[in-house]
């Protein structure tokens, strides 16, 4: 059996970021002095804005994070979850994981 590879948020982050950069987009460290639960980082690619949640590998997003998505959804705004390694800006899109419902609906595992 094929062990998963653990990566540390820092790692997740740099490759998010280099790869919003080589594919022409811009991305902003997000910080949550004044506003608890605020994504880790904004992408501004191809006319579209949303925020990108970084996590260790199988580490999930707290609940304040949770509701923070869910607030953010309700405006319109896309919140993604990414804790693994990614090579290009497409491959953001094909592993992340949304805390609402939606099309990259991942269940919330707080919930019983």
């Amino acid at each position: 059996m094929m062990e998963k590879k653990i990566y540390r948020e820092s790692l997740v982050d740099k490759w998010l970021k280099r790869c919003v950069e080589e594919a022409n987009g811009l991305t902003m460290k997000m910080h949550p002095i004044t506003n608890a639960g605020v994504p880790d980082r904004i992408v501004h690619f191809r006319g579209m804005t949303f925020y990108v949640e970084l996590k260790k590998t199988g580490e999930a997003p707290t609940l304040l994070q949770i509701e923070m998505h869910k607030r953010l959804k309700a405006k319109g705004i896309e919140t993604y979850v990414l804790d693994v390694k990614i090579t290009n800006i497409w491959d953001l899109f094909n592993v992340c994981y949304t805390t609402y419902e939606g099309k990259h609906y991942r269940k919330n595992p707080f919930k019983k």
